[in-house]
């Protein structure tokens, strides 16, 4: 992440709050399933923007710590009651000063690293042996780097546009359509871009599952399992068009891994 995402702290808590459609109905699911039993677990959520992660597995009985680069971020974490240590640390330049972590989570953030192989080499150094690694990114093979990506959509008047950088003008579309193809580019090329939230601009870099694979085994982590998981039925009631798209394709893959012994 950068001080970028300073210029974005406000309008992302406001829409973000304790968590959006993604959050409640794909990624918090998946995650509970991963790490199924959360209670008196020492956990540190890397990245935590607004800390809705962080309240999450609070609420599930976590003991919580949430870091971000984003001074503003952490600020807007502490508009929210809750026992859950925030921090302003960026843990792709230094060590965390606290180890013994059963499970360090990178939710959406890892993308968002320049360096993100230094991220997950100190991610290995505070958690404990034995202690899980869980990263959620944006699905690699469908994470529009640029215009020619995204879905082909018709619309109900005939007009055919492409999604772009993800689902944002599909969600708020106000009319009926059809999706009838995702677009993919340029997959196997790493890409620095920028992306646009509530008109500000951040910086994301597209990258391969192997680009991810193979930096968490170099650091010495054991892969256990992968999922590339649809939407729970729940989401359908919400928003029937975001539904149906994500059962067709994942927005987000997920990793979990194992810190062995040495």
């Amino acid at each position: 992440m950068n001080n970028k995402w300073d210029n974005v702290a406000n309008d992302w808590n406001k829409a973000m709050g304790n968590g959006d459609w993604f959050q409640r109905y794909i990624i918090y699911p998946t995650l509970l399933s991963l790490f199924p039993k959360p209670k008196n677990k020492k956990i540190i959520d890397v990245g935590c923007g607004n800390g809705h992660l962080s309240r999450f597995f609070e609420k599930k009985g976590g003991k919580v710590t949430g870091i971000d680069k984003s001074k503003k971020m952490i600020e807007s974490c502490k508009t929210y009651s809750s026992p859950i240590n925030y921090l302003a640390f960026d843990i792709t330049k230094t060590e965390f000063y606290e180890n013994g972590f059963d499970l360090a989570i990178f939710n959406n953030s890892l993308q968002d690293m320049k360096n993100y192989k230094s991220g997950i080499k100190n991610a290995y150094k505070l958690l404990k042996t034995g202690g899980k690694l869980l990263i959620a990114v944006k699905h690699p093979c469908f994470h529009p780097a640029n215009e020619l990506m995204g879905w082909n959509v018709v619309s109900a008047d005939g007009q055919t546009f492409r999604s772009g950088q993800g689902l944002t003008d599909l969600a708020n579309l106000n009319t009926s359509y059809e999706a009838d193809y995702f677009a993919i580019d340029d997959y196997l090329n790493s890409i620095e871009h920028t992306r646009i939230w509530y008109g500000k601009k951040t910086t994301s870099y597209s990258r391969t599952v192997e680009d991810y694979v193979n930096t968490i085994i170099d650091c010495g982590f054991i892969i256990k399992k992968i999922r590339e998981p649809k939407p729970i039925n729940e989401g359908a009631t919400e928003n029937p068009c975001l539904f149906q798209l994500l059962s067709r394709i994942p927005n987000f893959i997920f990793i979990l891994a194992e810190k062995q012994g040495r």
